[in-house]
């Protein structure tokens, strides 16, 4: 994750109005975030494998994923919302693509990031960590889903 992003994900959140980040910059951090993602998820505690240290990296990765789960979707509505200047230098055809490549990736991932925040925390409650968000407070639809 340090590799990727800095502490608070400000890559993702210089993706605003007045961004000087080019349109394949852009699509690099969301390339980053998905990966991230991904491996966020693969991160499953076995049964009878809690220890303190198991938990409190259980405990980051929680919320490092909730934190990049919505900023990846709050960043692909901005991308899609001004997609004609991120990518006035590209294919209209070829970032279409792209963006529904990144729409589906959240539409078909929520329920999972759903299921591993309520288990995870649930989980961590059991230890006394309530710290660690439980669902992401997100529709199953996005306003943005159809470019």
């Amino acid at each position: 994750r340090a590799s990727m992003f800095t502490s608070q994900f400000e890559e993702l959140n210089l993706l605003r109005d007045g961004t000087t980040l080019s349109g394949d910059d852009i699509v690099a951090q969301l390339l980053k975030a998905k990966k991230l993602l991904v491996a966020a998820l693969a991160c499953q505690v076995e049964p009878d494998s809690e220890a303190d240290v198991t938990l409190a990296c259980l405990d980051a990765v929680v919320r490092d994923a909730h934190t990049l789960f919505m900023l990846y979707d709050r960043k692909l509505g901005w991308i899609i919302k001004h997609k004609k200047k991120v990518f006035a230098q590209w294919d209209s055809e070829e970032a279409n693509t792209l963006l529904e490549h990144f729409v589906k990736f959240r539409k078909d991932k929520l329920g999972a990031f759903q299921a591993f925040f309520k288990d995870s925390s649930a989980l961590l409650e059991l230890y006394g960590s309530k710290r660690v968000p439980g669902e992401l407070p997100l529709p199953a639809t996005p306003p943005y889903a159809s470019l």
